[in-house]
């Protein structure tokens, strides 16, 4: 007779041997199920199977159950059952009554009886849900999926759909790598786990990037592109972006006034570069990730900076030069800018007719604000303003030439490395670019002087 046999929502297929009345008593005995193609020919089928038995009587009864039996190699199983687990299919032996044993030939322990739910609680019993990173190896790879064997979990399938924008990664997988892939459908219709190596690498790569920020790391990541407002980077396959404010002194573009057209065009060089950063800021609900080269240098450079004064006399390398002025390497880690105004007391058109890259300079120290070390080279030469009372006074006649044409006026240099300003408002109502040219000498009058503040003002003459 087939009976079923249900322990805490586990099933077993069960023979009941002859004699009934058929019903599970407290104490029962499993053997395997032996099939007619597993007898050898001629095998009696026994009546009875043989077994050993121990007297009630040197075993506690589990369970509060009554008249218990136990056998060599079975369990007690929930309410009093002893289970044997030989097999696929068990056996269920009933109505047998127990032959004693010495207790001598048996020591049983009360911890040796334990109840079929507690053995079934020390099973691992792990069902995924969609959303769970899982990991298996590939055991097959064609033009329609890749199987993975996922272990005890099942097997699982990844389609070429997932590959859409990326066709060479599924080339590059094979037979027994091991991949880590998201569980997107416990069950398909084809009877798989359906997976995806995309999100699972996206998942954990928000994973990384969220370690690396709290500890502090510095990574190596490549710029995959260009825009006007910095550099795009990938780390662990998630976009990221390093703002133009966040680039170390030597990536920074020297573009005077911030035309993005000239920004885009000097970041150009960068493509395909590996820069050393570190995690600013992430969020992964807005896929946003903000990272910083600049950051790795901050602390040093505030510590030099701590130690710098405005007035110091400091000595540095040119290592590049712009319209607007020169950058001047300090140290390893700091940089500091002498303006186009800080070259000289005469006025400099192009800093490159006086500077040039690999040029060792000593400099004055004029300010330190924002973390930026300004520079002057003028401040280490005689300052022509102290002794302009002895060249220059008010209502003079002088001749100078217009260095340089604004809305507002015109710049003028004068003999002796003074620069004057003629304002728009001593033009006699005309436009700076009418009335003047760039390069050209005039003839002009001295309105007012103010050294303290390095300004002189001046008016064309009227024979001009």
């Amino acid at each position: 007779m087939i009976a079923n046999l249900r322990l805490e929502n586990k099933s077993f297929d069960c023979r009941l041997w002859p004699g009934g009345p058929h019903k599970i008593p407290a104490g029962i005995f499993a053997l395997p199920r032996l099939p007619a193609s597993g007898r050898s020919p001629g095998q009696r089928r026994q009546s009875r199977p043989n077994f050993r038995q121990i007297s009630d009587d040197a075993i506690p009864k589990p369970l509060g159950q009554t008249n218990p039996c136990h056998f060599e190699k079975s369990l007690v199983g929930y309410e009093g059952c002893k289970i044997s687990n030989f097999g696929d299919r068990l056996s269920v032996v009933h109505n047998v009554r127990p032959r004693p044993m010495s207790d001598t030939n048996v020591n049983l322990q009360q911890s040796e009886i334990k109840s079929m739910k507690d053995l079934l609680s020390k099973e691992e019993f792990f069902l995924p849900k969609p959303g769970n990173i899982l990991h298996g190896t590939i055991i097959n790879v064609s033009k329609g999926s890749v199987i993975v064997d996922l272990g005890s979990i099942g097997i699982g399938i990844v389609y070429p759909g997932e590959f859409y924008d990326n066709p060479d990664r599924m080339r590059t997988l094979k037979a027994g790598d091991q991949v880590s892939a998201m569980l997107i459908e416990l069950e398909n219709n084809e009877g798989y786990r359906e997976l995806s190596l995309r999100a699972a690498q996206v998942t954990t790569a928000w994973q990384d990037i969220k370690e690396l920020k709290e500890q502090d790391k510095i990574i190596e990541t490549p710029i995959v592109n260009i825009n006007k407002g910095g550099l795009i980077v990938e780390v662990s396959g998630v976009q990221g972006f390093l703002p133009l404010s966040q680039l170390s002194s030597e990536h920074y573009p020297k573009v005077e006034g911030g035309d993005t057209t000239k920004i885009v065009q000097a970041l150009q060089k960068f493509k395909g570069q590996v820069f050393r950063v570190k995690i600013l800021d992430f969020n992964e609900n807005e896929n946003k990730l903000i990272v910083s080269e600049r950051a790795i240098q901050e602390e040093a450079v505030k510590e030099e900076i701590a130690k710098l004064k405005v007035g110091d006399i400091v000595e540095g390398t040119i290592t590049e030069v712009t319209d607007f002025g020169a950058f001047v390497k300090l140290s390893e880690t700091l940089d500091g800018l002498i303006h186009s105004s800080e070259i000289d007391w005469k006025f400099i058109e192009d800093p490159r007719e006086i500077l040039r890259p690999g040029d060792q300079v000593s400099a004055k120290i004029i300010n330190l604000d924002g973390g930026r070390v300004s520079l002057s080279l003028k401040a280490l030469k005689e300052d022509p303003w102290l002794t302009i009372d002895a060249k220059y006074q008010v209502g003079q006649k002088v001749r100078g030439r217009v260095t340089k044409i604004r809305n507002s006026g015109a710049f003028v240099e004068l003999a002796g490395d003074i620069v004057g300003f003629i304002p728009v408002a001593e033009l006699a109502g005309q436009a700076p670019q009418e009335a003047l040219s760039a390069g050209q000498e005039y003839d002009m009058a001295i309105v007012a002087i103010e050294a303290k503040e390095h300004k002189l003002t001046l008016t064309l003459d009227k024979k001009n």
